[in-house]
Parts: C-alpha cells; sequence; structure tokens
C-alpha cells in the first residue's frame, strides 16, 4: 500500500473516531465558548497523544503481543481515568463561586493550552486499543512488520492531521455559535454536562471491562 493511501486511511479513521466525545474535545468546547485562540491551542497539544498511541501501537503490533490479561488491566485503567476526569468536572461545576471564576478549570491555568491538550489527550489511554485496532485492520493491506519510514510517517501525521480536523470543527463551532451556547447553558451547566457524559462513558466501559475479567 503507498503511504498516501495509508495516510488518508488514518486521517479519516482518527476524524471519525475523534467524534466521539472525551476529555480532549470537551475542554476543547468549553474553551472555545470563552478564548478561540486557547481552544486552538489546546486542540494542537491534544492530537499529540494520538500519534504517541498510534507509535506504541506499530511498535506492539511489530514486536510482541498484548496478552488479553494485559489488555483488560489497560481498558480498566482507560475507562477509570476517563470516568475521574468526568467527576472532575461534575466537582468544579458544583462549586458556587464558578460562575464568576475564570470558566476554564483548573488544570488550563497551571500549564500552558498546548500542554493541557496533551495531558487531556495523553490520559485517554484507550487510544492505544483503538489505534491497534485500526492498524490491525489495515493489516489486510499491509502487515506493520512490512512497514517503512514513509509508511510510520504516513499513520504518525494522518493520526494527527485526521483528530485536528475534527476537534477544530468542534472549537470552530461551539465559537461561531457561542452567544446563543451561552445563553442557552451557562458555563457551569456545560461543566456539569461533559462531567456526566464523561463519567458515565467511563463508567460503563469500567463496568463492562471488569464483567469481562469476571466472566471470563
Amino acid at each position: 500500500m503507498h503511504p498516501l493511501i495509508l495516510f488518508g486511511i488514518i486521517a479519516f479513521a482518527s476524524a471519525v473516531g475523534s467524534l466521539q466525545l472525551g476529555p480532549v474535545n470537551g475542554i476543547v468546547m468549553r474553551t472555545a465558548l470563552h478564548d478561540y485562540r486557547k481552544a486552538l491551542l489546546i486542540t494542537v497539544g491534544g492530537t499529540l497523544p494520538e500519534a504517541a498511541y498510534a507509535a506504541v501501537a506499530i511498535a506492539s503490533l511489530s514486536l510482541f503481543s498484548i496478552s488479553h490479561e494485559q489488555a483488560h488491566i489497560l481498558h480498566l485503567a482507560g475507562s477509570g481515568l476517563l470516568a475521574l476526569f468526568g467527576i472532575y468536572f461534575i466537582v468544579e461545576s458544583l462549586e458556587p463561586q464558578r460562575e464568576q471564576a475564570e470558566p476554564l478549570p483548573k488544570l488550563s491555568r497551571r500549564h500552558s493550552p498546548i500542554m493541557t491538550g496533551f495531558l487531556y489527550g495523553i490520559a485517554n489511554i484507550q487510544l492505544l486499543f483503538f489505534w491497534a485496532t485500526i492498524l490491525g485492520y489495515t493489516s489486510i493491506y499491509i502487515s506493520v512488520a512490512d512497514y517503512h519510514p514513509g509508511h510510520v510517517i504516513a499513520v504518525l501525521a494522518g493520526s494527527i492531521l485526521g483528530a485536528f480536523i475534527t476537534d477544530y470543527a468542534f472549537a470552530f463551532f461551539v465559537h461561531k455559535h457561542k452567544e446563543r451556547l451561552l445563553n442557552w447553558i451557562s458555563p457551569t451547566h456545560m461543566n456539569r454536562i461533559v462531567g456526566i457524559i464523561l463519567t458515565l462513558f467511563g463508567g460503563v466501559q469500567l463496568l463492562v471491562n471488569i464483567l469481562k475479567t469476571t466472566l471470563n
């Protein structure tokens, strides 16, 4: 398979996969309500872990296979982290002073926007399994073991570009309609909604993985 074709497949998969609400697009949407430029910088930082996890997936599929038990442990860890992010959002939304305070979470105020995005993205360990699955699918056309540097660059660049396009679209939409959104929902309610969604998403994944481990 030509690297450009692989790049297109990976970029498309990354863009579609990023439509799922997660830590990065959650913080991007919250930030875009008040600071569009900062939201774009968070988007840049948030897409870098896509390449990092894609690289780990390439190395893993090339050198060794993750055992069933190890996969369950990493799934549990990733699900737990997403749930913790959600709880963190909910707790912050319940603080009375947040209505008048800066609407960005504490993590965003302690780090640069790019680092903030990177930290939110790197916490999503399930990206490793996402990319392992995608690369496993593309192995129908070309095995990971047969990659040359051009293929590796195509995968890493495609993973970043696809995620950036989707997260940028989220930021642009929220910024474009921020007046309407702010009239419809306050930043505190936005935090709470995102937190509930992340908690439910992470919690359900955690429960499913625990049940799988127990039944197996």
